[in-house]
Parts: structure tokens; C-alpha cells; sequence
């Protein structure tokens, strides 16, 4: 039998529930930057009037979620996902480009932090369409999965682009119209 997908309206209790059931690499590139992955959550979780929570046969999947009013130009998107959703990569994928777009009918920017050496979070990032420079740069956002890898190679290999998040280090990347493929 196929799972049931299903987005939702996410409560604070969400925060909690996902901060048990997340994926080791999202917990450890947290952890380096010193914070709590529950009060981080919540803390953004408050901050955001979008919020999603992605159910799969009713257990949580992911959570999404873009800080700002719905009046703002420009939101910080977070998303955490549970090992539950990792067990489906394409409906994930599926369901964050939806996410993305759902918030984009608000934004005209949207900006997140990955964390350094969090090498899944620069290649999901990479290939949904953030990016770190203007067009005919490295850091431009890609387009193939050649762009995508060179994009990657420029986001672990230049230090210039890490930024302070919390205790560790991070990078700040972009997505806007400009930068979507599809």
C-alpha cells in the first residue's frame, strides 16, 4: 500500500516531536553551532506566520516553515526533516519545491543558513535553487547537475562565504524568481 501524504497547518507541539525523530546530520550540524535543535525550533517556529508540517501516514515528516509577516518582501526559510521523511526522497523533494513555492507567493526573496560541513543541506539547498552570487559567478544559482556540483564545490571550498551562526559557522544563501530552473 502507498503512504499517505498530507500537508497541515503546524503546531508548536510539532517543534518538540521532530526535534526527537531527526535525521543524525541535521542534529550534529546543529549541535556545532551550540544551539538546541527544540529551542531553535521554537524560536523560529514564532517568528514565521508560514509554517507547514508534512504528515506521512500520520507520523511527521518535515517541518517548513519562513519567518516574516505575510507582508514582507523577504523571509529566512528553515526546514527539518525526520528519518520517516527521508525514506521518501522524491515525494520530499516534491513537497519542498511546493513548500517553496506556497511561500514565494508572499516573498520576493527568500534567504536560509546552512550550516558548515552539513553537505546534504548545501546539495538539497544547491539543487532547489539557492545560491550565494549573481548570475556568471561561481555562486550563481544552477540550473544542470553539472552547475549544481560546481555550485556545491564553491560553497565548501570558499571561506569567504562563511558567515558566524551561533558558536559555529554557516552560509547565507538566496532564492528568488530569478533563480528557479522550473
Amino acid at each position: 500500500m502507498s503512504p499517505r501524504f498530507e500537508i497541515i497547518p503546524a503546531k508548536r507541539y510539532h517543534c518538540g516531536q521532530i526535534s526527537r525523530r531527526l535525521r543524525p546530520q541535521q542534529r550534529e550540524a546543529l549541535e556545532r553551532t551550540g544551539a538546541s535543535m527544540h529551542h531553535r525550533l521554537i524560536h523560529l517556529f514564532n517568528l514565521s506566520e508560514f509554517k507547514r508540517t508534512w504528515m506521512i501516514d500520520g507520523e511527521i515528516g518535515a517541518l517548513f516553515g519562513v519567518t516574516g509577516g505575510w507582508l514582507e518582501p523577504c523571509g529566512y526559510v528553515w526546514l527539518v526533516i525526520s528519518n520517516k521523511g527521508a525514506e521518501y526522497p522524491v515525494a520530499f523533494l516534491r513537497e519542498t519545491r511546493r513548500q517553496l513555492d506556497a511561500m514565494m507567493a508572499s516573498k520576493r526573496v527568500l534567504e536560509t543558513t546552512v550550516i558548515d560541513g552539513h553537505d546534504e543541506a548545501l546539495r538539497l539547498a544547491a539543487f532547489l535553487g539557492f545560491y550565494v552570487g549573481p548570475p556568471a559567478t561561481p555562486g550563481a544559482p544552477a540550473f544542470s547537475s553539472r552547475g549544481r556540483r560546481r555550485l556545491v564545490l564553491e560553497l565548501k571550498t570558499n571561506p569567504d562565504l562563511l558567515i558566524p551562526t551561533g558558536l559555529g559557522l554557516g552560509i547565507q544563501m538566496g532564492y528568488s524568481e530569478a533563480s528557479l530552473p522550473w
